[in-house]
């Protein structure tokens, strides 16, 4: 994997913290990762800040400079204490699919994405807990260079949208 120049990584809503080793452990040793979870939150399960934890101290052993922070990500507080560890080169939002979730967190983050902003589930238009997803809708409404990967029979995707800067220099 292509780690693209990013060396600076935040993943907003990492569960047990998989897709955040996978992505930190291709990314050059020495870069800096922060997962912000919160575990008892809409969609958490109990044990899985342990296991999030596990997974920092395991890349941390490996020469990456890791950190977890938990809390509710469209907390002013949690806002800022993220901001102050940013930028982040890359980041990728899988936490609250709610739409005002994920647009609460698409415009909290966004300003701290010097690369790109990724979102999780763009294609995912269904009930849990009782509730319609909203990502697909966020998806659709958004503005900016942005790009998509939906497999073909996937209910998942995965949508880019490259920052206001790296837009005009023309990187992807």
């Amino acid at each position: 994997m292509n780690s693209a120049g990013v060396t600076s990584y935040l993943e907003i809503g990492c569960h047990q913290g998989n897709s955040f080793h996978y992505v930190m452990s291709h990314l050059p040793t020495g870069s800096k990762g922060v997962a912000l979870d919160s575990p008892e939150a809409y969609g958490g399960t109990k044990g899985s800040a342990d296991m999030l934890t596990a997974v920092i101290e395991d890349l941390n052993a490996k020469g990456y400079d890791c950190r977890a922070v938990f809390g509710d990500s469209t907390n002013p507080e949690m806002i800022a204490k993220v901001a102050s560890l940013g930028p982040f080169d890359a980041i990728f939002v899988d936490g609250d699919h709610r739409l005002p979730g994920v647009t609460a967190d698409c415009n909290n983050y966004r300003p701290h994405a010097r690369k790109l902003i990724a979102f999780h589930d763009i294609a995912n238009d269904t009930i849990f807990d009782g509730e319609r997803m909203g990502v697909s809708v966020f998806w659709g409404q958004v503005e900016g260079r942005k790009e998509q990967c939906v497999a073909p029979g996937s209910f998942l995707g995965i949508g880019i949208l490259w920052s206001e800067s790296a837009a005009a220099s023309g990187q992807s």
